[in-house]
């Protein structure tokens, strides 16, 4: 009886992420080292966070994220072959193939709960959805040069279900932004100037920055008549947004050119702006409603946690 005691105390220790090998200290997160080609943990709580050391995993990564799960991580194999699901809570690190040929990607966006992520080629011309996060993800929708918008693919962003995505597509001095659904294929949904951010808030809505005009907007009902509400502009804060990302029913903007991170309800109220001090380079989801703001594990890192008025940025020190 003892010992089954110890097993239950155990196991929610176990479910929120530790580095493997242990049960002592909890994990913040993992994050993708470029410089190490593979994953890091963030030890300890918000707050109180130090960086470890560079996981080995027995192989050599090209590009990958964490998932919100604060357990598992999509990874590209250094010759772009294939794709690696990753399960740190395994020891050791438990690595499951994902069927896919021509894996490379340089560009990744996760859906509001986590169980559905898209992925862009690095060719900037294949776009592939992968669903089934946290248990066994496979690739349920792909698109080639031949099956997109004529252009150059630069976001996308796609919902929970796998049932809408949308794209933000260059071709020469114009963008544009496309709606996708089984039903009626890509549609023109709205001119834009320079999209850097895109994520859904749910099934159904989901907000763009525009970068170029310093604005945020909300999609509503994208998988029936969509129509565009306009959220903020430079007048609110919102100054070179270069990203968003969503959770618990709210969105939020990061803006480069003052280093806030400002957060709005689903219905596009302003909840909190927060002060990075910071060169904000990312909005990563690395735990829930826990997000990576910069990535340089040689600098300070910082990362946004929270929801509603209790937000907040706490700092992470560089790498020994």
């Amino acid at each position: 009886m003892t010992r089954l005691f110890l097993i239950l105390v155990l196991l929610p220790i176990l479910a929120v992420g530790q580095i493997p090998g242990s049960i002592a200290i909890p994990t913040v997160g993992y994050f993708f080292d470029v410089d190490a080609r593979t994953f890091r943990p963030i030890l300890g709580i918000i707050g109180g966070s130090t960086l470890g050391d560079p996981i080995d995993i027995g192989a050599s990564f090209s590009s990958g994220f964490s998932l919100p799960d604060n357990r598992h991580a999509i990874a590209a194999l250094d010759d772009g072959s294939s794709l690696a699901y990753l399960d740190f809570a395994t020891r050791p690190v438990a690595i499951r193939a994902v069927p896919v040929t021509a894996a490379a990607f340089d560009y990744f966006n996760v859906s509001s709960n986590g169980t559905t992520a898209v992925l862009i080629g690095t060719d900037h011309r294949r776009l592939r959805v992968l669903s089934g996060f946290p248990n066994v993800p496979a690739p349920v929708l792909e698109f080639s040069e031949t099956t997109l918008p004529q252009g150059t693919l630069r976001r996308a962003a796609v919902n929970d279900d796998a049932t809408a995505v949308l794209v933000a597509i260059s071709f020469g001095d114009t963008e544009t932004i496309y709606r996708w659904n089984r039903n009626s294929g890509f549609v023109v949904l709205a001119p834009s100037y320079g999209v850097d951010g895109m994520a859904f808030i749910n099934n159904t809505e989901a907000v763009y920055t525009d970068k170029v005009r310093n604005e945020v907007h909300l999609v509503h009902d994208v998988l029936g008549q969509p129509w565009i509400q306009f959220v903020a502009g430079a007048e609110d804060g919102i100054l070179s947004p270069i990203a968003t990302a969503t959770g618990e029913g709210e969105f939020h903007v990061a803006n480069a050119a003052s280093g806030t991170i400002i957060s709005f309800d689903a219905s596009g109220h302003l909840l909190r702006s927060l002060v990075c001090g910071c060169k904000v380079s990312q909005l990563s989801p690395i735990a829930r409603q826990t997000f990576l703001l910069t990535d340089r594990p040689n600098e300070t890192m910082f990362v946004m946690s929270g929801t509603g008025t209790q937000g907040r940025i706490a700092f992470i020190p560089p790498a020994k």
